[in-house]
């Protein structure tokens, strides 16, 4: 077996993923490569975008968290640039599904001026997916929206009661990571108590 030499070992470790800090707000954007670990839960960001012409509620959304000073991994899938050529527009979309589907809450935010037609896409599948992914969805979608009744009435076909206000619905989110926070740190503590190891 060939021992490895010390640029190669330099090599890997700069290769390595990011590890997540266990405790404040990460936030992992596009073509990034994160290990967020099992600290914390995961969130996405779902909503209103517009190709970066939209106002940036994801950045204030992510103020508002530090400030809350909870623990979460924060999935964003705005970008500063993006070339919007169809190799990165595939990327993106497979980024943004795989991300929903392993995040333990995603939060939809409809922006009253805007269609966001990948935003009501996702919140389907969102809502279809529930029982299989464990997916949790916290809607903001105002009476302006040009296709609120469409929301609100699918969402409560699954079980969901849209909010309309955002900070309604940030309220809600907090109250959802402190609870999956909860959830988190008790089976530590089992597996820990169990002696079984850390995932």
């Amino acid at each position: 077996m060939k021992t490895p030499t010390t640029p190669e070992i330099l090599q890997s470790i700069a290769q390595a993923p990011t590890k997540h800090s266990p405790t404040g707000v990460s936030v992992v954007l596009p073509r990034q490569d994160v290990d967020t670990g099992d600290w914390c839960p995961n969130i996405f960001l779902a909503g209103t975008i517009d190709m970066g012409n939209s106002d940036n509620w994801q950045q204030k959304t992510i103020s508002k968290l530090i400030s809350e000073r909870v623990d979460v991994n924060v999935y964003n899938p705005r970008r500063v640039c993006f070339a919007g050529d169809k190799a990165e527009i595939d990327y993106q979309i497979r980024w943004e599904l795989n991300n929903i589907q392993m995040s333990n809450i995603v939060f939809f935010n409809f922006l009253p001026d805007s269609q966001s037609p990948v935003t009501l896409m996702e919140l389907g599948l969102v809502l279809a997916g529930q029982e299989e992914t464990g997916n949790l969805p916290i809607v903001v979608c105002p009476d302006e929206f040009w296709r609120a009744q469409n929301v609100w009435v699918t969402c409560a076909y699954y079980g969901i009661t849209p909010f309309t206000s955002y900070a309604a619905g940030f309220d809600r989110l907090i109250f959802e990571i402190e609870k999956e926070n909860r959830k988190i740190q008790q089976s530590r503590r089992y597996r820990r108590f169990h002696g079984e190891p850390e995932l």
